[in-house]
């Protein structure tokens, strides 16, 4: 297995204000967040957005319970689907990368360990991410280089050679 071990193997690179306002107005909330806590580092984000969801999901159970009729259905509460952040999540996502990401986009964090992937996994799609997922989703995201994951159980048969 080969690994990139630290944030100098990682890409540098320098944006423009009007391009990185752009990409912050444009980008997918949960990448948006990664990228912000990957390139300052501050993994307090991390916990006050793990907790802010959190809240959310509590919200969305309690406006899905009141929201129940009397024949037991929902009448379409206002909540976001599993798997999204919340309309206003969203938007203190895209204020604080405004706040905190400068035009030098070089990462403070390196490659992030198995348990810091998965929370920020998980805080990125919304969901839980187990640990079977984290080492395709280390290689996926280019953390990694490609490994065999399942292992050799039989040898290639031998080549012949026709004379």
């Amino acid at each position: 297995m080969t690994t990139m071990p630290t944030a100098t193997h990682l890409a540098t690179e320098k944006v423009s204000p009007e391009n990185l306002q752009t990409a912050i107005d444009q980008a997918e909330p949960g990448s948006l967040l990664m990228s912000m806590i990957h390139t300052t580092g501050d993994l307090a984000l991390l916990d006050e957005f793990e907790a802010m969801l959190a809240a959310a999901r509590e919200a969305r159970y309690i406006d899905a319970e009141a929201a129940r009729t009397h024949y037991g259905a929902t009448s379409g509460a206002a909540a976001p689907p599993p798997g999204q952040f919340p309309p206003e999540m969203i938007a203190e996502v895209r204020a604080r990368a405004r706040e905190v990401l400068t035009t030098d986009l070089t990462p403070a964090l390196g490659v992030p360990d198995a348990e810091l992937f998965r929370r920020m996994a998980s805080l990125c799609t919304a969901d839980t991410v187990t640990d079977e997922f984290i080492p395709l989703l280390l290689e996926q995201s280019g953390f990694e280089l490609s490994r065999r994951r399942v292992p050799v159980t039989k040898a290639p048969p031998p080549t012949s050679t026709s004379s």
